[in-house]
C-alpha cells in the first residue's frame, strides 16, 4: 500500500479538499461481520477539535458503528473521544455535547496529580491532572473514561492518587502500556475493575 502524506493542517481538516480524501479513506474503510461473508463500514465520523496544549493541539472525535453484541441489533453506535495532551477544553466539551449521541469512551490525558504541585505544572505547562481530567468526563456525560499520559518525565499516576470516595456516574480506569480495550458496554462498564 502507498503511503502519502498531505500537508493538511489541523485547521484545515474539516474543509480542506486534500483531507477530505483521508476523512473517505477512513468513513470507506469496511470489515466484515464475525462470522459472515459481508461488511460494514465502522467509521461514520471523523473530526477534530481545538483543544488549550500548543499551537495546532487538536482532540479528535471518532463515531463508529460496530457490530452489536445485543440480540435483534446489527450495530450499536459508539463515539470515542481522544483529548490528546490538553488543560481542560470548554471547547472540547462544546463539541462533545453536540455529537450525534454520547461520548462512550473519553480517552483523556491525565499527565499530574491533583495535588497543590500538579495542578501549578499543569497549568504551567498546559496539560490537565487526574481530577480535571474526569471533571471533563462528567460535564459531558460520557459513558466511561480512560485516563492516560505516557512521559518518562512525569511522574506515572495510579488508582491511589484519585480518591475512590468520590463517586462518578461512569466507570473510569487508567491506561497501561499495553492495554487492549474491546469497545463493548461489557469492557466499558468494567473500567474501575482493571
Amino acid at each position: 500500500m502507498k503511503r502519502s502524506y498531505l500537508g493538511v493542517t489541523h485547521r484545515e481538516f474539516q474543509s480542506s479538499p486534500f483531507a477530505r480524501d483521508i476523512r473517505s479513506s477512513v468513513c470507506n474503510f469496511e470489515l466484515r461481520y464475525p462470522g459472515q461473508s459481508t461488511h460494514y463500514r465502522p467509521f461514520t465520523t471523523l473530526c477534530n477539535v481545538e483543544v488549550e496544549h500548543c499551537r495546532d493541539a487538536h482532540a479528535v472525535i471518532l463515531e463508529m458503528e460496530v457490530p452489536s453484541s445485543r440480540p435483534n441489533c446489527s450495530l450499536e453506535r459508539l463515539t470515542v473521544c481522544f483529548s490528546g495532551d490538553t488543560r481542560p477544553s470548554d471547547n472540547l466539551v462544546g463539541h462533545c455535547r453536540r455529537c450525534t449521541g454520547r461520548i462512550s469512551l473519553l480517552i483523556h490525558e491525565a499527565t499530574f496529580l491533583h495535588d497543590g504541585h500538579g495542578k501549578s505544572e499543569a497549568k504551567k505547562k498546559n496539560h490537565s491532572t487526574t481530577i480535571e481530567a474526569l471533571d471533563i468526563a462528567r460535564r459531558i456525560d460520557a459513558g466511561a473514561c480512560l485516563l492516560t499520559h505516557f512521559s518518562q518525565r512525569y511522574q506515572h499516576v495510579n488508582y491511589a492518587d484519585v480518591s475512590r470516595d468520590t463517586s462518578y456516574a461512569f466507570p473510569w480506569g487508567l491506561a497501561e502500556d499495553g492495554l487492549v480495550l474491546p469497545l463493548n458496554d461489557r469492557s466499558l462498564s468494567s473500567l474501575g475493575d482493571l
